[in-house]
């Protein structure tokens, strides 16, 4: 839970748009996957 926090603050701390960006994706990507293993197990 507190690794997902700090990642949510870097994504709000970042001031490059480019990084934010991807960072976002990154974020989003990570979370369905995570949802899709907890499915899949």
């Amino acid at each position: 839970m507190k690794k997902r926090l700090e990642l949510k603050e870097f994504i709000s701390n970042s001031t490059d748009d480019i990084l934010k960006e991807y960072t976002e994706k990154l974020y989003e990507n990570l979370k369905i996957a995570n949802q899709e293993a907890v499915v899949c197990n």
